[in-house]
């Protein structure tokens, strides 16, 4: 994000243009070439001393320290005029000076910046840039979470001001007053921030979308002129924002930026993890939401009716390292019964669930379960059939298929917590840590042993929600570990149901048989009886 923030800058620009005499302070071996006379005048090259005085023969010294250009150039040439009449007098700036400017707070490269005499008009930028960007003996890197905010900067002066430059605002707005010249004393500070609770996170139809550090006095205004850039303001009509108050409920509210702009209504200040979102001024399109081991959970607007769920991933900067992407799902409330939808769902999505089918039914049966195992293993699993088990780590894969999201979906990525969970017909169901190399048996153990009616094990691999033979499978992180048991339990309707259907057939069967055998008797009766007369 940083590196985004500074290219194309080029810190070793020589000037960015001509010297404003009127902003630059000069100081301690800045250069001057005095000039006297017309047609063929007079030069010399006069260094200004150590102390910070410019010594020019025939007058007394003149201070220049802490003085701009132009007030040194008029003092010179009032005291000139006094000993050369009405001769031309020039008094120019040929080559400012070196200083160093320390840089410190939250940079992997804190110290001393030297601004050497082609840099000596620096801005802001150029130097945090190196500092941000740039390595030393002394590197330190912060700790996982933070980084370096480019947005709420100090430049204190030497005289007690202090400067708050924005550099994101800068760079998209090109507004100089927020990247100001560097002078001799000056002291660079970057604060760090947390890059999950310290933000504003701007998505939509702006051209400078993203998640930026907050500034103590940001109004939606502020942050809706960085996310357009230069009049990009005037090309905004309504827009969201998000708010995310106690237990994570969100709050929105619509703000029509013409009135804002023509102070009709009031522009409010901002919050982090405020979230705002600016629709294509013709068409919403809807949003998808995203929780979990994600650097910037949310809600994120679906900038086409076809956005993917590597759009989604993208826009929330990416999986955190904790992540475990086996373990994601989505989470659909809507458009469950379209079956004509133009959206793949591709094979590494679990089939368990894609088709909103219990395991009870016909078309959920896994491999062999019987009926009564299914139903023991659809209640241990308390299924939720709006889910989509998606494997990311296959999803994710640059030569995988597309997964298309719906308005409304929901995102969830849990951290790897380095467990499996055993279920079923053990002495003590719960979540057991990995035991790398290990078979089904030591998770058996860990959970206490099976229990008394225990029959086969099975392991449903995370991710793929496949049901293998237990002692097949290699047993990883978030696999659950299901051991089924004899059907002698009856303790659910629908265990109760088929117990009454197979009596109900066993009795059947019994009373066909009878049938039968009282049949075949009779009949055996009346052969006997026809023979013997």
């Amino acid at each position: 994000m940083v590196a985004r923030y500074f290219y194309p800058v080029n810190p070793d620009l020589p000037l960015e243009g001509p010297i404003d005499e009127n902003e630059f302070i000069c100081g301690p071996n800045d250069l001057f070439t005095l000039s006297i006379g017309g047609i063929a005048p007079q030069q010399q090259l006069i260094p200004a001393t150590a102390d910070g005085n410019l010594l020019i023969p025939g007058i007394d010294p003149i201070r220049v320290t802490g003085k701009t250009l132009y007030a040194v150039k008029r003092e010179a040439e009032a005291s000139l005029r006094r000993i050369v009449g009405n001769h031309p007098i020039e008094l120019a700036l040929s080559q400012p000076r070196s200083f160093l400017i320390p840089v410190i707070g939250g940079t992997p490269a804190p110290g001393m910046q030297v601004i050497s005499p082609v840099l000596a008009t620096t801005r802001v930028a150029s130097v945090v840039s190196k500092a941000i960007n740039g390595e030393n003996e002394l590197q330190k890197k912060l700790n996982y979470g933070f980084r370096p905010s480019i947005r709420t900067i100090e430049v204190r002066r030497k005289n007690g001001n202090t400067l708050y430059p924005d550099l994101a605002r800068f760079f998209t707005t090109g507004d100089l007053k927020y990247n100001p010249m560097l002078q001799e004393g000056d002291m660079i500070f970057i604060p760090s921030f947390d890059f999950t609770n310290e933000v504003i996170n701007v998505q939509g139809y702006v051209p400078y979308p993203g998640t930026y550090p907050i500034r103590p006095d940001d109004t939606l205004l502020d942050l809706l002129t960085i996310a357009s850039g230069t009049n990009g303001l005037n090309k905004l009509g309504d827009v969201r924002l998000t708010r995310f108050g106690e237990n994570s409920v969100a709050e929105h509210q619509v703000f029509n930026v013409p009135d804002l702009l023509a102070r009709k209504g009031s522009n409010p200040k901002l919050k982090p993890r405020d979230l705002i979102f600016i629709p294509h001024r013709f068409r919403d399109n809807g949003s998808v939401y995203v929780e979990g081991e994600v650097n910037y959970p949310g809600p994120y607007p679906m900038s086409t009716e076809r956005t993917t769920l590597r759009d989604l991933i993208n826009n929330a900067g990416g999986l955190r390292e904790s992540a475990f992407p086996k373990s994601a799902f989505l989470e659909r409330t809507k458009n469950q019964s379209e079956v004509n939808s133009p959206f793949i769902i591709p094979n590494y999505i679990n089939p368990l669930n894609k088709e909103n089918i219990a395991l009870t039914g016909e078309r959920g049966r896994l491999t062999d379960l019987d009926y009564a195992g299914r139903v023991f293993l659809e209640r241990e699993l308390m299924i939720n059939h709006s889910r989509i088990a998606i494997n990311l780590a296959e999803a994710l894969k640059p030569d995988a298929p597309d997964v298309y999201l719906y308005d409304g979906d929901r995102l969830f990525i849990a951290r790897d917590q380095r467990k499996v969970l055993v279920i079923g017909e053990v002495v003590k169901r719960g979540l057991v840590d990995v035991m790398p190399n290990q078979n089904v048996d030591a998770y058996l153990a860990a959970a206490g042993g099976r229990g008394a009616l225990a029959t086969f094990v099975y392991v449903i691999k995370a991710g793929s929600g496949h049901l293998v033979d237990g002692y097949k499978a290699t047993i990883e992180s978030g696999d659950i570990v299901f051991v089924n048991r004899k059907d002698s339990i009856v303790d659910t309707p629908d265990l109760q149901a088929l117990q009454f259907q197979r009596r109900s057939a066993h009795l059947q069967r019994i009373g066909t048989f009878v049938t039968a055998i009282s049949t075949a008797v009779s009949i055996t009766a009346t052969i006997i009886y026809l023979t013997r007369n």
